[in-house]
């Protein structure tokens, strides 16, 4: 079971062409059995808020993925009996059946008042039965940037982020409507306080929107990435907007251990 922060009906779904095309990574691959970190979450709707603390344990590898266990806390202790989970990997745009390398240029991104010098890549997903250039992504790259891996979250797959990439545009259009958005890196350098620890991370926003048969959705994100973290993630920041109605959901780390190699 994988973790969205993008909950959205699939107006198209690519899941049944990734298989070939997962990656051997997630973002728990780098650490140890054992190792875990503690978030508080919070979840807010109108105005009904529902706030816990989930502690999240790395306990070992199934298949291609990690096996997760999740506590959440009640009634001031962990729950003993945990919910298991499993990462599915992420998978590769490049490799995907049918995408083929469209375009590539030069580009430069501004991040904070500094320039990156990018190679922009345009990738074209042809699916039978859909026109040529219906499905899209377009990702900025830069040598020498080294961002935790991550993940794009869309219906269906999620997309691996290789660490170069600093933006990823994209226009997905199906039977069922269109969704269209960008997720991009706005500091590389942003800290978070933790116990008398600065934890130095990458912050990414991202923006969605959805049509799907005259209903509308769109969502924003703000995520802060640390290689130190299990998982990478120190604090998220997402909102979800269905046809009027707002969805807000929001994790602070508090704490995190890492079993030593």
């Amino acid at each position: 079971m994988k973790k969205k922060f993008f909950i959205i009906p699939a107006c198209f779904t690519l899941a049944f062409l990734c298989a070939e095309a997962r990656v051997q990574n997630d973002s728990w691959s780098t650490f140890e059995e054992g190792s875990w970190v503690v978030m508080k979450e919070s979840d807010i709707r109108g105005s009904d808020q529902k706030t816990h603390r989930v502690k999240t344990v790395k306990s070992g590898l199934i298949g291609r993925g990690t096996e997760l266990l999740r506590f959440t806390e009640e009634a001031g202790g962990f729950d003993t009996e945990p919910r298991r989970s499993t990462t599915i990997p992420g998978a590769s745009i490049e490799r995907l059946p049918g995408s083929r390398l469209d375009a590539e240029e030069q580009d430069t991104l501004s991040i904070n008042g500094s320039e990156y010098n990018c190679i922009l890549e345009t990738y074209v997903l042809t699916r039978p039965g859909s026109s040529e250039g219906e499905t899209w992504f377009k990702l900025w790259k830069s040598e020498g940037v080294d961002i935790p891996y991550r993940e794009l979250s869309l219906p269906g797959p999620d997309f691996a982020l290789d660490p170069d990439v600093l933006r990823i545009d994209f226009s997905i259009k199906g039977p069922g409507g269109t969704q269209s958005g960008s997720l991009k890196v706005v500091s590389l350098e942003e800290t978070i306080g933790l116990d008398g620890e600065v934890l130095t991370c990458v912050m990414e926003e991202a923006e969605m929107t959805m049509d799907r048969r005259g209903s509308e959705m769109s969502a924003t994100l703000q995520r802060w990435l640390s290689s130190q973290v299990p998982g990478h993630t120190a604090k998220l920041v997402s909102e979800i907007n269905q046809d009027g109605t707002i969805i807000k959901h929001e994790e602070i780390i508090e704490e995190y251990g890492v079993t030593p190699k």
